[in-house]
């Protein structure tokens, strides 16, 4: 994922000699900073995370271990899923759609145990302090 760089207008202080010039200048360079704040913002660094964050990743193959990299991943195969590797600095959900069914268990850093059947999905979000994928159940 390519984000744009961070490059805000720059103030003109050409020709200030004194305070209150100084404090004109700078009253004239807020406004523009704050729009290009909200652009940059708003328009180009949500979008980007947004898009990584909570898109389709490819498909997994059920395994001991997966290793999802994006929100959404669609799992073939019916092995039981013990541990799910987290991608580095991660701490979010991880949706999981199953194509065959696939169960998970708790002999790893997932719980609780839970069978998803073909054509359904778990939502789980990693818990940095437990070091553990915590299932959302109602």
């Amino acid at each position: 994922m390519a984000i744009a760089n961070f490059t805000p207008p720059s103030i003109d202080i050409t020709g200030v000699r004194s305070f209150q010039q100084l404090r004109d200048a700078v009253m004239r360079f807020l406004p523009n900073l704050n729009q290009y704040m909200i652009n940059y913002f708003q328009l180009t660094l949500l979008p980007s995370l947004n898009s990584a964050l909570y898109s389709y990743g490819t498909d997994i193959a059920s395994a001991t271990t997966i290793s999802p990299t994006n929100f959404i991943h669609a799992v073939s195969g019916t092995a039981t899923i013990t541990t799910i590797n987290s991608p580095i600095g991660f701490a979010g959900p991880l949706m999981l759609y199953a194509k065959d069914g696939f169960a998970v268990n708790t002999a790893g850093n997932i719980t609780p145990a839970a069978t998803v059947v073909a054509g359904h999905g778990i939502l789980l979000a990693y818990h940095p302090a437990v070091a553990k994928w915590v299932g959302v159940t109602s």
